[in-house]
């Protein structure tokens, strides 16, 4: 025990520790690169194996401070450095498991207290004789994960159990004849001037789209419109008055409320604001998710498939939505279950709200190219019987009961604005803590007398001085050697007139017989 105690607070195993990090994070930069930040975050990030990582790393150097014995006063900036890293891995931890990001969309004139999860949910609803049963389930979906979602729940003394099978990028649904399928009908739904969207009813399936209800041999009563077969075809019954107008003649009818009708094709129903035309039905089928291309970069509602079991019944649901988005959720009836599937944001209520007075946007002189833009609100908080105002924009950010509010976008008519909500008051204070632990770990680095950065100090100027004197050594050198360079120089030269004196006093100047000096 003794040797793995020491194993984990040595120093090579530190080393190891920081190996294995800096491969795992260059390692998530490039599948960041590849396919995503999300697909990094599920993969690395947000990994269980990575977070044990951190942990391990946590135990290493709470080790070493004991081990090593680095609650000294000379040792106080190792001892700081060790403390602030692992502060900040347990802020980075409180921010994983406690932290919320959001936005909150507000137009002119209004105000709003809704943030809408920046995160995807799957929120399972299951109920029967009077029970109900409610779980939100945070997922990281992606085409290259396995998307795991399994969740079993017990109810009136039976079991549900609802599974992911397929998850789908930019899904559309279709139908696959299938002799072991389920009859499927095909409608159309528009509200006001909405795009159309076509959708799929399967059997005992009831879906809500916008204002209006569908079910298909749900029950009477159980949504707007109820369909059902029968031996002439398919028949409809709906809570509200119908107008009714072939969409070839234009001739309209009233149908009457709790009163079933056949179900006419090339027929527009119209509810109140909503409508809906019959497109086809499917005796035996199944409904099908397929990716479609990306038009214009609009991305569209991703979707997979939930295999729901009950007993000796299995259905299958497809189920549409993504990050920021929330749609109606589908659902179905098995084994006397209901149950209800939905993917995409949640919304989170705060206790106060925000008023936006108004929205500003400045543009590049001579350009559509937005330069900055800001939002003129007003924080009110009825409990407090606080009204403040303040201008939002890049930089200045409102921080106000632990969340902070960032600009980040605006509607394209410029009369609404988006903002980035946070709440991380806890995880933002401990990094921050960790922060100024290291800033007085560098502190200390420099100033202390027994630190590394001292003792270089201190080295470094004994190599000056030593460099100092072989300067003067490498000069004086120099000096000598010019010296005695010169002195052999001229006594060269002395020594050359020296024998030419001596050999001008070995001659005698005589005038001979003739009169010439020899």
């Amino acid at each position: 025990m003794k040797k793995i105690v020491s194993f984990l607070f040595s120093m090579f195993f530190s080393v190891l520790l920081l190996i294995m990090f800096a491969i795992s994070i260059a390692y998530a930069t490039f599948i960041e690169n590849d396919y995503g930040t999300i697909t990094a975050q599920v993969l690395i990030y947000q990994a269980w194996w990575f977070e044990l990582l951190l942990l391990t790393g946590i135990i290493n150097l709470a080790g070493s401070v004991f081990k090593y014995k680095l609650v000294s006063r000379n040792k106080w900036a190792v001892l700081l450095f060790h403390l602030a890293f692992i502060v900040i891995i347990i802020g980075a931890g409180v921010t994983r498991y406690f932290g919320f990001e959001g936005s909150m969309h507000i137009r002119e004139g209004e105000a709003t207290n809704q943030v809408v999860s920046e995160a995807s949910y799957i929120n399972l609803k299951v109920s029967s004789a009077g029970q109900e049963v409610s779980e939100s389930t945070k997922v990281r979906f992606t085409p290259n994960t396995n998307n795991n979602y399994k969740k079993t729940i017990e109810i009136g003394g039976k079991q549900v159990q609802v599974e992911n099978e397929i998850f789908i990028p930019n899904a559309s649904e279709t139908i696959v004849s299938d002799n072991n399928g389920l009859p499927i009908i095909s409608l159309i739904y528009s509200e006001g001037n909405t795009q159309r969207t076509e959708f799929l009813l399967m059997l005992n399936e009831k879906k809500e789209m916008g204002l209006t209800s569908f079910g298909f041999e749900t029950g009477e009563g159980s949504a707007t419109v109820v369909f059902s077969r029968n031996s002439n075809g398919l028949t409809m019954v709906s809570a509200d008055t119908v107008s009714v107008s072939n969409m070839m003649s234009q001739v309209g009818e009233k149908l009457i409320p709790f009163t079933s009708y056949p179900l006419v094709d090339k027929s527009f129903y119209m509810l109140g604001k909503s409508g809906f035309v019959f497109k086809s039905y499917f005796p035996k089928a199944m409904p099908a998710l397929v990716q479609i291309p990306d038009e214009g970069g609009q991305h569209g509602m991703d979707g997979f498939t939930a295999k729901i079991t009950s007993g000796n019944e299995i259905r299958r649901v497809n189920v549409f939505g993504r990050e920021g988005v929330m749609l109606r959720p589908s659902s179905c009836t098995i084994n006397g279950i209901n149950v209800s599937l939905s993917y995409g944001s949640i919304i989170r209520e705060l206790p106060f709200s925000i008023h936006l007075r108004d929205f500003q946007l400045e543009r590049y002189p001579g350009s559509n190219s937005p330069s900055s833009y800001a939002s003129e609100i007003i924080l009110k908080d009825p409990v407090l019987s606080i009204e403040r105002p303040f201008r939002i924009f890049m930089n200045n950010i409102l921080k106000y009961n632990g969340y902070r509010f960032f600009q980040s976008s605006f509607d394209q008519d410029e009369k609404g604005t988006v903002l980035s909500v946070n709440q991380d008051y806890w995880g933002t204070l401990i990094s921050y803590l960790g922060y100024f632990l290291m800033a007085l770990g560098m502190v200390f680095t420099i100033f202390q007398k027994s630190s590394r950065f001292q003792t270089l100090i201190r080295l470094s100027s004994k190599l000056q001085a030593k460099r100092q004197s072989m300067k003067i050594l490498v000069i004086g050198l120099i000096l000598t050697g010019m010296t005695w360079t010169t002195n052999s120089a001229f006594g060269a030269v002395n020594s050359a007139v020296k024998e030419k004196h001596i050999d001008s006093f070995g001659e005698l100047l005589v005038q001979d017989h003739e009169g010439r000096i020899e």
